[in-house]
């Protein structure tokens, strides 16, 4: 009765929907940095914790349709297909999820959405240091 009342749980999936990245997706970035470096955790994480990222002097739209997900960053993206790849298809999640949060449909297509992770998993399989600091830093930090 309180939660029907409540705009909290709603609120939170609202930001949710705002993460390019969760959890699994940033242990996944992880160990795609790890093997970049050669298997050195060490070095992946001077990396994260060095101002390997240019700061972004002003605010543009990217290159690829997905950039807009992290137009807030203060970084500036780093030039990699896979990245925009990969931000496009998180884009396009993101929009499939809306219109069914907007139609009221609390059903959500598994085949769509196994396809979604699979094509965002072949992304990040092919991403470049760069875009895994870039991706990181902001789900670290922001």
């Amino acid at each position: 009765n309180i939660l029907e009342r409540e705009t909290l749980l709603p609120n939170v999936q609202r930001i949710q929907l705002l993460d390019v990245i969760d959890g699994d997706g940033a242990v996944k970035i992880y160990q795609r940095l790890v093997n970049l470096c050669m298997g050195s955790q060490n070095d992946a994480d001077e990396l994260l914790d060095g101002e390997s990222l240019c700061i972004r002097e002003v605010s543009r739209s990217g290159d690829c349709e997905g950039d807009r997900l992290l137009a807030s960053s203060p970084y500036e993206m780093p030039k990699c297909d896979h990245l925009c790849n990969f931000l496009d298809e998180v884009h396009r999640c993101h929009a499939y999820f809306r219109e069914k949060e907007r139609d009221g449909c609390i059903e959500s297509d598994r085949v769509f959405i196994n396809e979604c992770y699979e094509r965002c998993n072949e992304c990040l399989d092919q991403i470049s240091k760069d875009a895994c600091i870039y991706l990181l830093k902001n789900w670290l930090f922001f």
